[in-house]
């Protein structure tokens, strides 16, 4: 009896090693030295740093975040040739990092049991796209993500603070992350996948103090309202990947002007506005600070202060598209003074003259999750 079953078991292994790279595995091993069959396991990375298996993340326990994988199923593919982005050849999975060091457990969709592995099918290039919530990382089950043609090729989300929103945490954060790897060597944890995700939105912090030399100094409690003007109401984050290996870029709606009445494009001529939240301390020499992310076109940044609307025009040559992973910090400075005019009348300055630009500073956005 025993030898039958031996016999039975060598026959099993023997089926594997004929399968063609058109088979999807099962997750039995070939033999102890083959990878093609063994299933992948996934550390969670940061913004351009690789971490390692023995590097403590920042990506807490209990994250989740959703994936598919991509291969080359052709006998005769090989890396040159594209990935085929159609439903039976793309795998997905729910993750939810299990540990400090950011390994990934395989859930079901729910989150609530175990759920089925990736496995090496072939010894070619594999392509891994994720997708979570930067803001929702322990809660959510729903993160929408590209595997069939009936799935749109992108993410929309709500770039507007309707409704109730009172911080940016309640804003949408997509963390996307992309990765190419072939297995290399025999042993799953030598294989292993690290996915580095990326904001996929910007940051926009802006800092406000007084000017040098205000007639009357403009007080905390005076700032009311800090306003990105311009800005893009809807983002679209892409999660289908491409027959060559890429991805699209993340994108904004643009705004069409034709959409607002004349009464509206009369108080904001850039049509949307998007008003920022204020942060629980103010950056360092500043009174009060605010952020928001965003996405678009930034054209303008307006800011309230007691009775004083004033809006602060970005330069044409400085207006650019907002750069996913970005944090854009633009500090201005509120003059408060009333130039002499001629023959020694004094009159009020322009508002427009009144919020001037001390700084920009442009740099990236790190994948902070607390």
């Amino acid at each position: 009896m025993l030898k039958i079953k031996n016999i039975l078991y060598l026959g099993f292994v023997l089926w594997l090693a004929s399968c063609s790279g058109d088979d999807i595995t099962t997750g039995n091993s070939h033999d102890d030295y083959d990878p093609v069959g063994t299933p992948i396991l996934f550390s969670v990375g940061l913004q351009d740093k690789a971490i390692t298996r023995t590097d403590p993340t920042s990506m807490a326990n209990g994250s989740r975040f959703v994936c598919t994988m991509y291969y080359h199923p052709h006998k005769n593919d090989n890396n040159s040739s594209p990935f085929v982005p159609t439903e039976e050849k793309i795998a997905k999975a729910w993750l939810e990092v299990s540990d400090v060091a950011g390994n990934a457990a395989y859930k079901n969709e729910a989150f609530s049991a175990a759920g089925t592995s990736f496995y090496w099918q072939n010894r070619l290039n594999h392509a891994f796209v994720a997708i979570a919530n930067n803001n929702d990382l322990t809660t959510t089950t729903s993160q929408a993500i590209y595997k069939s043609p009936s799935d749109a090729a992108y993410n929309t989300y709500d770039l507007t603070n309707k409704g109730e929103k009172t911080a940016i945490t309640q804003q949408p954060d997509p963390i996307r992350a992309k990765e190419i790897k072939a297995p290399s060597d025999n042993t799953p944890a030598n294989n292993s996948v690290t996915l580095n995700f990326q904001h996929q939105f910007s940051l926009v912090q802006v800092n406000l103090k007084n000017a040098a030399g205000n007639t009357t100094a403009i007080t905390t409690d005076q700032i009311t309202k800090v306003e990105l003007l311009g800005v893009s109401t809807k983002g679209y984050v892409y999660t289908m990947l491409n027959g060559e290996g890429s991805i699209d870029a993340t994108r904004g709606n643009d705004i069409n002007l034709d959409d607002y009445t004349d009464e509206q494009l009369a108080t904001n001529k850039w049509g949307t506005s998007f008003v920022m939240f204020k942060m629980g301390e103010a950056a360092d020499g500043y009174l009060k600070s605010f952020n928001a992310i965003a996405f678009g076109h930034l054209r303008a940044i307006r800011v309230t202060w007691s009775t004083h609307t004033a809006t602060f025009e970005i330069t044409e040559a400085a207006q650019r598209d907002l750069a996913s992973g970005k944090k854009y910090v633009y500090n201005l400075e509120i003059s408060n003074t009333t130039p002499a005019a001629a023959r020694g009348q004094v009159v009020d300055r322009a508002l427009s003259e009144q919020v001037r630009l001390a700084d920009v500073t442009i740099t990236n956005w790190p994948l902070n999750i607390e």
